[in-house]
């Protein structure tokens, strides 16, 4: 029986991701804290089960945001967090909670979205109607050492970050995340040991944190000739020699087009929203991964 999550299912449900993925029990419930929404019932409106004798065996993560091309905008589900338990896989649990999903939204005319981990996981999603869809232009370089970052940069709130984000992705087909989610993105980049800038008097900004000695630039719209010099500047303070840095397609020329992301077309909604459009390449961003 597939049903939306209660919070007696909490410990399961964390249980079930923690031998799935590996990840801490700080990390686990940092997530279910901040991005569960409960409602009046006691029921997660945005976390999906699949239930064996009362227990959740099988679920998903739903994230709330909305397509935007310019021109159309349409609502859009992020898909995060898609885990069996152990001595259940291979039953498609997964599959019958994630088609549940997939209606439930094609009956609100709401746009599903996930990023496969691999290949092979692009080829299972496409099973259920995904296509490629998503784009990102990823660059490496090598890093100096720096003075420091400049006057003028300045940790950036939820709303600042939020504000210029939009402002910047207007017009070039993105995901708009509401503010809930983009507060969660900032707030799990300082517990990997990131930090999330702005720079005054300007529309800059910069989402970075470290990673096995590489600085991750997990976002930004800064110009090229300007971002190898912040890389360099936050390079002792990060200690990393190398960055990975992550934009838009359309942001610079260097480096790489790559897929990050599939979309589910769900009809005239999306149609309308993908069709005849200046857009080529969408952007997710900020999405968990």
């Amino acid at each position: 029986m597939i049903t939306n999550a209660t919070k007696a299912m909490v410990p399961a449900m964390k249980e079930m991701w923690a031998v799935n993925f590996g990840d801490s029990d700080e990390y686990i419930s940092f997530f279910f804290e901040n991005h569960l929404k409960l409602d009046e019932k006691g029921m997660y409106q945005n976390q999906f089960v699949y239930q064996l004798n009362g227990q959740p065996v099988s679920m998903l993560s739903v994230l709330e945001a909305q397509l935007d091309n310019g021109q159309h905008k349409q609502e859009f589900w992020y898909i995060y967090a898609v885990v069996t338990a152990k001595e259940h896989r291979r039953k498609g649990y997964a599959g019958k909670v994630l088609l549940h999903v997939i209606e439930l939204a094609k009956k609100k005319e709401i746009a599903v979205g996930l990023v496969p981990a691999d290949e092979g996981l692009y080829r299972y999603y496409g099973k259920f109607g995904f296509e490629s869809f998503f784009y990102n232009r990823t660059v490496k370089m090598n890093l100096l050492a720096g003075d420091g970052l400049a006057d003028g940069w300045k940790l950036a709130t939820a709303e600042q970050y939020k504000m210029m984000r939009d402002q910047f992705l207007a017009n070039q087909g993105a995901v708009i995340w509401e503010k809930q989610a983009v507060e969660y993105a900032i707030k799990e980049n300082e517990n990997l040991g990131g930090k999330t800038y702005y720079l005054e008097n300007t529309s800059y900004f910069l989402m970075v944190c470290p990673l096995e000695g590489k600085l991750i630039v997990r976002e930004t719209n800064l110009p090229w000739d300007v971002l190898k010099n912040v890389c360099d500047s936050l390079a002792e303070r990060f200690q990393c020699n190398t960055a990975f840095a992550v934009a838009p397609v359309g942001t610079w020329s260097q480096g790489a087009v790559v897929k990050h992301g599939m979309i589910c077309n769900l009809g005239k909604s999306f149609s309308s929203l993908a069709g005849q459009s200046h857009v080529t390449e969408f952007y997710l961003g900020l999405a968990l991964d």
